[in-house]
C-alpha cells in the first residue's frame, strides 16, 4: 500500500530526514522510535505531504498504491487527505477546533469527502464509530466541545473522526503522549480493534517501546534523520542489533529496580554535520571506518536489517 524510497527532506538546505526507506502492507502498523528531534515528526509530514514552507523535499519518492504523492498537485492531495489518508495529530485536543463541537469535527470530515451526505446519517455514523471506540455515552460526547473532554477521551475522538471516511492509512504522530499509562493502554487497544475491523493500515511515530510492543508488526528505530535498524517487533525488540537500539532498550526503566543505563554524548547538530555514522561518537563499537562514510545495510533475515556492519546482539 505504502511504498518509501529514499526520502529526503530539509530545512534551510539542512538534512533533517535522510534516505529513508519503507514498505507498509494494508493491514499492517509500524512504528518509528527514536530520541526528540531525530526527524520522525518530519518524516511522518512529509508523507502526508503536509511540510510547511522552511521545509523542502529534496529527493524520494512516496508511493501510495502506486501513485507517488510528490507528483499530485495540491487540488490532487485535498482528495486524499482525510478520505484514504488520514493524520491523526500529537495533540487531538489542539488540533481540533476548539470553537466547533465533536459533531461539527465529524460532519467537516464526512462532507467534504461525500457529497450530499446529511447531518443525520454523518452523526448517525459518528455515534457508531463512538461506540465502537467504547465512549459509554456518545450523544453526549457529540454535543461536547474538546475543552470538555479528558486527554484520552479526545485522543479516542480524533480517532474515530480518523476512520469517518474508511481511511486506507492513518498516520499517528505521537497518539499516546501526555496520557497517563491507564489511557495509553486504552488508546493502544482500540487503535488495534480499528486495525482489526477496518484493515486500515498504520504508521505511527512515538518514543515509547511499550507503546511499539502491543501495537505494531514492525519497527523502525530513527536515529539522526535515517533509519537505523528495522525489522518486525519481536526481531527488533527481543533480538536488537544495533548499537543505537542495544542503548535505547538498555536505558528503559524496569520493575526489577536496577537504574537504567544512559546513553553516553549527544545526538549530532543537524547544523553542523560530519562525515561517517551519525552514532559513531556515542558508539562502543565504533571503529575509525566508521568515522569516514555511512554504512550500508546489513541484513539478519528478510524482515530484518541495521545500518551498521558490527551489528551484535545485546
Amino acid at each position: 500500500m505504502l511504498e518509501i524510497q529514499q526520502l529526503q527532506v530539509s530545512y534551510g538546505g539542512t538534512p533533517i530526514v535522510k534516505d529513508v526507506s519503507l514498505c507498509l502492507a494494508p493491514g499492517q502498523i509500524a512504528g518509528l522510535v527514536g530520541e526528540s528531534g531525530c526527524g520522525k515528526s518530519t518524516f511522518l509530514r512529509a508523507v502526508m505531504m503536509l511540510l510547511d514552507d522552511t521545509a523542502h523535499l529534496d529527493g524520494g519518492s512516496i508511493l501510495f498504491e502506486g501513485q507517488d504523492l510528490t507528483t499530485l498537485s495540491q487540488k490532487q492531495l485535498r482528495s486524499l487527505r482525510g478520505h484514504e489518508i488520514v493524520m491523526v495529530f500529537q495533540n487531538a485536543a489542539l488540533a481540533s477546533d476548539p470553537m466547533k463541537r465533536v459533531r461539527h469535527q465529524f460532519y467537516e470530515t464526512m462532507s467534504c469527502h461525500q457529497s450530499g451526505v446529511s447531518k443525520k446519517d454523518c452523526y448517525a455514523h459518528a455515534e457508531s464509530l463512538l461506540e465502537t471506540l467504547h465512549f459509554p455515552d456518545p450523544k453526549r460526547v457529540m454535543k461536547s466541545y474538546p475543552f470538555e473532554l479528558s486527554g484520552g477521551m479526545n485522543q479516542r475522538v480524533a480517532l474515530a473522526v480518523a476512520m469517518a471516511n474508511h481511511p486506507k492509512l492513518i498516520l499517528a504522530d505521537e497518539p499516546t503522549s501526555a496520557l497517563d499509562v491507564t489511557v495509553q493502554a486504552q488508546v493502544v487497544k482500540r487503535m488495534r480493534e480499528l486495525r482489526d475491523q477496518f484493515g486500515t493500515a498504520m504508521l505511527v511515530v512515538t518514543h515509547n517501546m511499550g507503546v511499539v510492543a502491543q501495537l505494531c508488526d514492525f519497527v523502525g528505530v530513527m536515529y539522526a534523520g535515517r533509519i537505523v535498524e528495522w525489522g518486525t517487533v519481536s526481531e527488533v525488540l527481543g533480538s536488537p542489533r544495533h548499537p543505537y537500539t542495544c542503548a535505547l532498550i538498555r536505558a528503559i526503566p524496569d520493575m526489577s529496580g536496577a537504574d537504567p543505563v544512559g546513553i553516553p554524548g549527544a545526538p549530532p547538530d543537524f547544523l553542523c554535520p560530519e562525515p561517517g555514522c551519525d552514532f559513531a561518537p556515542r558508539c562502543s563499537r565504533a571503529r575509525a571506518e566508521c568515522r569516514k562514510e555511512v554504512p550500508s545495510r546489513c541484513g539478519f533475515s528478510n524482515t530484518h536489517w541495521v545500518l551498521c556492519p558490527y551489528a551484535e546482539g545485546m
